[in-house]
């Protein structure tokens, strides 16, 4: 079986570090996206598995971006966010956004979330 591919969408610095670690401890392959605007314009050619996407660094809100990936080719999308408003986070969820999870993670809890996620894929 293929080792699952992970995009993400993250600032550089430590927590893009971190995560890239993470994702390749677990047997996964990151697959760095340079921002929201570059995914949504190639998505089609970008083949990942799931998407992970960091509100501090998008240039789309997870609204709009849960609505651009899911009405061209839906994927799992996480979205790693520090929402503090159910309200937000029953938007996000609405807009077609799988799971969030907030800031700062646990790493066993977003690997378990994303396990999750491509075991129903």
């Amino acid at each position: 079986m293929a080792l699952p591919q992970i995009g993400y969408i993250e600032r550089p610095g430590r927590d893009r570090d971190d995560l890239v670690t993470l994702l390749r401890h677990h047997q996964m392959i990151p697959v760095p996206i340079i921002s929201t605007t570059e995914y949504v314009e190639a998505r089609s050619s970008v083949d990942v598995d799931l998407l992970i996407f960091s509100i501090r660094f998008g240039d789309f809100s997870p609204m709009e971006l849960a609505r651009e990936v899911q009405s061209v080719r839906p994927i799992p999308l996480i979205i790693l966010c520090d929402f503090h408003s159910p309200v937000d986070k029953i938007i996000a969820l609405e807009a077609g956004c799988d799971d969030i999870v907030s800031t700062p993670y646990h790493p066993k809890e977003l690997i378990a979330r994303i396990r999750a996620l491509l075991r129903r894929k």
